[in-house]
C-alpha cells in the first residue's frame, strides 16, 4: 500500500509521457520475471520485490499512456471487471480456500472448483454487498447515529450481565 501511495506521487510529478511505454514494458517485464523467480526464494522478501517493483513501474507507465498497447490491453473489460472484484476476491479467497480444504481436500475437482467458486461468490459480494453499500447515502448518513446506539445497548448489555 505505500509503494502504491509513494507511486502516484512520483507519478504526478516524475514521469515523463515520451518514456511511459519504455517504462509500461520493463515493469511488465520485471512483473512476468518476479512471479517466475517468486517460488525460488524466500517469501516475503526478496520473493515478492521484483513483482512489487515491476507492477509499480508498470502502473507508472499504463498511467502516462492511454493509447498504448500495454494499456489497451489492460483496459479491456473483463480484466477491468476482475480489478472491480479485487476486494471481494480478496475477503472471501482465504475463507474458501481454507473450507475447500477442510471438507474436500486440495486435490481433484476441488482445484477446478476453487476458482470457479471464488469467482461466483466474489461477484456476488460485490454486486449484494459492496455495490448498494456505496449507493446507500441515506443509510450512510445515518451510520454514526447507529454506531452509537450499539454502543450504548453493549454497555446497557454488559450493565445487566454484571
Amino acid at each position: 500500500m505505500a509503494a502504491g501511495a509513494l507511486l502516484y506521487q512520483w507519478t504526478r510529478t516524475r514521469v515523463d509521457s515520451r518514456y511511459a511505454h519504455l517504462v509500461a514494458t520493463a515493469g511488465l517485464a520485471l512483473l512476468v520475471a518476479g512471479g517466475w523467480m517468486a517460488r525460488h526464494l524466500p517469501m516475503p522478501m526478496p520473493g515478492v520485490l521484483a513483482t512489487v517493483v515491476g507492477t509499480l513501474l508498470l502502473l507508472a507507465g499504463v498511467s502516462r499512456q492511454a493509447d498504448g498497447g500495454i494499456a489497451r490491453v489492460l483496459g479491456w473489460s473483463p480484466l477491468v471487471y476482475l480489478g472491480r472484484l479485487s476486494y471481494s476476491l480478496y475477503l472471501w479467497h482465504w475463507p474458501l480456500l481454507v473450507l475447500l480444504r477442510w471438507t474436500y481436500g486440495l486435490q481433484g475437482a476441488a482445484l477446478w472448483l476453487y476458482p470457479v467458486l471464488l469467482l461466483a461468490v466474489s461477484a456476488a459480494s460485490y454486486h449484494l454487498v459492496e455495490q448498494p453499500l456505496r449507493n446507500a447515502g441515506p443509510l450512510l448518513r445515518w451510520a454514526p447515529m447507529k454506531t452509537l446506539a450499539s454502543a450504548g445497548l453493549l454497555v446497557a448489555l454488559c450493565g445487566v450481565a454484571t
